[in-house]
């Protein structure tokens, strides 16, 4: 069994809970899904029993989340880098004895547990796999980005580095002050990228 596909379908299986999974006023949703993907992969690696992995999923909680604020900078990286090591620790915490709140799933009263990442989190039961059972990485490709961006700004970032290659074949060489101007065309409204190679 492909640990990628553990982490992948746990983030799938926990986001359809909300309505507006990708709450952008709080945490990059890497940094949150991600720990816990990444702790449910590494909990399956280890061997831990049922008890163990819902606390290495309530310990990757406590260690989860970044702020959107920083998902367009260089620290961007950073999010899905701790959110692999801290989930990894977490798993391997829980295999030490470490305990954690193992409710933190569910919608019970003044247990502020994955709501606390986003407020409309309705949890219902998971049917267990069965011999059938197909990993979302089975059904979608995923692209790998290569810029610390949204993937839709994979392509503009590989148009501007084209223009500039273009600029320095033909002159040998770029100023950026020589660029009189920029035009700025808005094609896409905020959605969903398909996951195609950028």
């Amino acid at each position: 069994m492909n640990l990628d596909c553990i982490g992948l379908d746990w983030r799938k299986a926990r986001l359809m809970y909300s309505t507006s999974p990708w709450d952008t006023a709080r945490f990059h949703p890497p940094s949150v899904v991600g720990t816990m993907g990444s702790a449910a992969a590494t909990a399956k690696l280890l061997s831990l029993n049922a008890d163990q992995c819902a606390h290495a999923l309530a310990i990757a909680a406590s260690l989860a989340g970044a702020p959107t604020a920083n998902a367009a900078t260089l620290a961007k990286p950073l999010h899905i880098g701790n959110a692999t090591r801290l989930g990894m620790e977490a798993a391997l915490l829980a295999a030490h004895r470490m305990e954690a709140n193992p409710l933190f799933l569910d919608d019970v009263p003044g247990c502020s547990g994955f709501s606390a990442f986003y407020g409309d989190y309705q949890p219902s039961p998971l049917a267990l796999p069965d011999q059938d059972y197909s990993f979302l990485l089975e059904k979608q490709d995923i692209a790998f980005k290569r810029f610390p961006a949204h993937l839709g700004m994979h392509w503009v970032a590989d148009a501007a580095i084209s223009v500039r290659n273009r600029v320095i074949n033909m002159m040998g060489f770029f100023n950026p002050a020589a660029i009189c101007s920029v035009l700025v065309l808005w094609i896409l409204e905020e959605a969903p990228q398909p996951r195609l190679a950028p």
